[in-house]
This record gives C-alpha cells, structure tokens and sequence, in this order.
C-alpha cells in the first residue's frame, strides 16, 4: 500500500502546480488587460452623471480616457465630452469618427484629459485678427 501512496501523491502534486500557474498567469493577463483599459462605451440609455462619476475616477489612475459611442451613442457621447469640459475641467485631446463594417454603424471615439493638454486648434493665417 505504501508504494502506490508514493506513486499518486507527486501526480497530485503536478496537476496542483499546473493548475496554479493556469490560474496565475490568467489572472496576470486579466489585470494588465484591466491596467491598460482605458475605454468607456457610452449608451444612450445612460445618463451623462453615471458617466462622469466614472471617468472621474479612472481620470485618477489613468492621464487620458477614451469615450466611444456607437450609433444612435454618438450624441450622448458628445454630450458626456462637453460636460467633463464644462464641469470637471477636462480637456479634449483628440476626436475620431469611424464607420464599423461590421454592425454597419458610425462610431465616434474621444480621448478625453483630465487637463493640462488642448485640442490643436488652426491658426489663421492673418495672425489671428
């Protein structure tokens, strides 16, 4: 009896070490997923507040955000960009618009700063007057 106990214990032994690092290196995946996920997709069912209290606290950890709306979100998106402008002293870095092939749907995408950096605006020519 004493061999066979010898025998399935290291194979026990492996299997917990395997699994182990499974879950290790997918929970290292996961979270430099989540550390360098700085998107939020906005709806049109959602108020703008719901938005802002969140971006306010991921403008915390992250220098920028990425507001992406999708269709019929795209109003609702500007709306969020203009508030965190307005109310939280937020600056618009840059504003991109797509179509999605796939859903056959305009998508707007906005990064958004907590401040500091401006949207480039274009100069005059005559020296500004």
């Amino acid at each position: 009896m004493s061999t066979e106990n010898v025998e399935t214990v290291p194979q026990e032994v492996e299997v917990e070490v395997q699994s182990t690092e499974k879950v290790k290196a997918a929970a290292e995946r996961k979270g430099k997923a989540k550390a360098e996920d700085n998107t939020v997709r906005v709806s049109r069912l959602k108020r703008v507040v719901f938005y802002a209290r969140r971006l306010k606290k991921m403008l915390e950890t992250h220098d920028t955000v990425v507001l992406q709306g999708l269709g019929k979100a795209i109003m609702s998106t500007v709306e969020l960009s203009q508030y965190l402008v307005h109310n939280m002293g937020c600056t618009i870095i840059k504003i991109q618009t797509a179509n999605d092939l796939k859903l056959k749907k305009k998508k707007i995408m906005i990064e958004v700063s907590s401040g500091g950096k401006t949207l480039a605006s274009p100069k005059s020519e005559d020296g500004g007057n």
